[in-house]
């Protein structure tokens, strides 16, 4: 089952596999076809959920339809609000499974919005979907889990969103340790917060204009993304614990002031950053590696990084390959742009792998990249090139 990419609501509220959804939405396998457009339980079609071609699509109709499936999805209200229910009533197995579990997710999470826009209740049962995820990502789960099509998977980190909970620090704790066990040699995190990059206005410039976040302001979207500033010492120490590599991206200049108290060995400049020149020379006086990150940039653009970088004192330079989207499509990635760029620029290459497969970081290993660093691909985390 492939998707056209122009997908629009009404064409997705008439597939075959939407209507019966509705017409049964009190099972798990409703609540999953319903989101995924397709028979989860046909292989072809479930097949079809491991590729950029049925994913994007998806994407915009999760992402982009704004209100306009709320009137569809309304027979799924009922179900939502068993999950409340006290004594609980899903209590048949199949609500138990693993993809009983995701589906709860969904219900908790994502069609919560849907059915209930405008009320309190429409986030009255994120508490319920945060718990689900931590039990499907718990160490007696994960692992089937992952086994789950990356369609499905990338609805999970969603209820996670907004919550700055002890127990979300020590998720976070948890996740450092399943990078471990699938071999990364280190994890990096991100580091600002809204008040640091952007200002706190709705004008035409600081709105988005497209992609998942359409409608959002930049201080919104950061105010929702940004990691809690005391979690970094507290993941540090672990990450030292476990003998594991931890740095992070520093958007400004406090950024770097807090990672340089935590004794950060490297530092990445995110894309949208290369060309930030102060920024790339202030993290360049420390003289730790950096790493620099080239989604965004032309290429006199990432000569001026580089320039930047080294008449700032940085001595270990890397650079890698970016297409900034989240997920980006495997289509987008032009691997031979990386290999120009090892020829052109004379540093350590890598790619930096914002597709929902692995498939694009094996061949960039293939074409030399040295560097591997996995964004979007946790579905195929274990079989990702070191």
């Amino acid at each position: 089952m492939m998707l056209p990419d122009d997908l629009t609501p009404e064409q997705f509220s008439k597939k075959p596999a939407v209507l019966k959804a509705l017409n049964n939405p009190r099972s798990p396998n409703s609540v999953l076809n319903y989101m995924c457009g397709c028979d989860i339980n046909n292989p072809i079609d479930r097949k079809s959920l491991f590729y950029d071609e049925t994913v994007e699509p998806l994407l915009g109709i999760w992402f982009r339809s704004g209100t306009a499936l709320d009137d569809i999805c309304k027979p799924f209200s009922s179900v939502i609000r068993e999950l409340k229910a006290d004594p609980q009533t899903l209590v048949e197995d199949k609500w138990f499974t693993i993809e009983g579990q995701v589906a709860r997710v969904i219900l908790a999470d994502q069609l919560s919005r849907s059915c209930f826009r405008g009320t309190a209740e429409a986030f009255s049962f994120d508490y319920i979907g945060r718990e689900l995820v931590r039990d499907l990502v718990s160490k007696e789960k994960v692992e089937q889990t992952l086994k789950l099509p990356p369609a499905l998977l990338y609805l999970l980190p969603w209820a996670l969103a907004h919550s700055e909970e002890i127990i979300d620090l020590i998720r976070a704790c948890e996740i450092i340790d399943m990078a471990i066990s699938c071999g990364a040699h280190a994890v990096k995190l991100q580091t600002y917060s809204p008040e640091t990059i952007t200002m706190d206005m709705r004008t035409s410039e600081f709105m988005i204009k497209e992609g998942l976040w359409k409608g959002q302001s930049l201080y919104e979207l950061y105010e929702s993304a940004f990691m809690p500033w005391d979690w970094h010492k507290p993941l540090f120490e672990y990450a030292k614990k476990k003998n594991m590599t931890i740095f992070s991206s520093p958007f400004d200049n406090s950024a770097v002031d807090l990672l340089e108290d935590l004794n950060a060995p490297a530092y990445k400049i995110a894309s949208f950053e290369a060309v930030d020149i102060p920024l790339i020379k202030y993290v360049a006086k420390t003289g730790k590696p950096m790493i620099i990150s080239t989604g965004m940039a032309n290429e006199d653009e990432i000569e001026e990084a580089i320039n930047a970088a080294k008449e700032g004192g940085c001595k270990d330079l890397a650079i890698l390959h970016c297409v900034s989207g989240y997920p980006a499509p495997m289509t987008d990635y032009n691997l031979n742009t990386l290999v120009d760029m090892k020829e052109r620029f004379k540093l350590v290459t890598g790619l930096s792998d914002h597709t929902v497969e692995n498939t694009t970081a094996l061949g960039a290993v293939a074409l030399g990249a040295t560097i591997t660093a996995a964004t979007s691909s946790v579905p195929n985390l274990k079989s990702f090139p070191r």
